[in-house]
């Protein structure tokens, strides 16, 4: 399973939510294969033609013990830890653990958000904006790379979410 974000260095606002089965008689290991585009990647669509930026694997189990379960785990290129030349700190991915509710207990909701008179906050055009849904400091919904170009009066598409994400 996969989730692409173009265009940044430092790509810290992952939206895109996986659902697994947490068997708590199993241990069951994650991998989480961080790469970087390249254009022949792009091309052929395969993810062996992309760039490895770093690999990380901790057990489901191990992310649900952890306060809030929120893990920290540093990116390794063959064993070591990748780190930053410039700041001195180690490369990492947070990954986050939770309880899904039962089907009968969430509901499909379909929400349209639009604005009227926003600021010019662009220099020489209108604004581009785009919202964010978060809970608890994590963002549920949204990313800034899906805005609206040159306007004070966005309207966005509808868009479906479960009230789980939203309520839990």
């Amino acid at each position: 399973k996969t989730e692409i974000i173009e265009g940044n260095q430092n790509p810290c606002r992952w939206t895109k939510r996986f659902h697994f089965d947490y068997l708590f008689e199993e241990e069951q290991i994650m991998k989480f294969d961080v790469y970087t585009t390249t254009n022949w990647g792009k091309k052929s669509g395969k993810i062996e033609n992309h760039k490895l930026v770093g690999t990380s694997t901790c057990p489901l189990g191990e992310i649900f013990a952890q306060p809030g379960s929120i893990m920290q785990k540093k990116l390794m290129v063959k064993g070591y830890p990748i780190k930053n030349k410039k700041n001195k700190r180690f490369a990492h991915i947070l990954a986050f653990a939770g309880k899904l509710k039962s089907s009968e207990d969430t509901r499909q909701l379909t929400i349209a958000f639009g604005a009227n008179k926003l600021i010019q906050a662009d220099k020489g055009s209108l604004s581009d904006p785009y919202f964010l849904i978060t809970r608890n400091g994590i963002t549920v919904y949204g990313d800034r790379k899906n805005h609206l170009k040159n306007t004070i009066y966005p309207k966005w598409p509808p868009f479906h979410i479960d009230t789980q994400h939203l309520c839990q």
